[in-house]
């Protein structure tokens, strides 16, 4: 299973503005690779905000 990856289009003036997984922009990109351990907390927070 791949790990998720988040880009993040640091061409705009403020990260508010950011594109997040887009392809069709010319500015620098940012890629955040989450470790094993972020996964884990993000899935956890993902089904404790679903259950709730």
């Amino acid at each position: 299973m791949n790990a998720p990856v988040l880009v993040i289009n640091c061409g705009s003036s403020s990260i508010k503005n950011a594109l997040i997984d887009s392809a069709d922009h010319s500015g620098p990109e940012v890629w955040v690779i989450p470790t094993h351990e972020e996964g884990r907390i993000a899935m956890e927070t993902h089904l404790c905000v679903e259950n709730s």
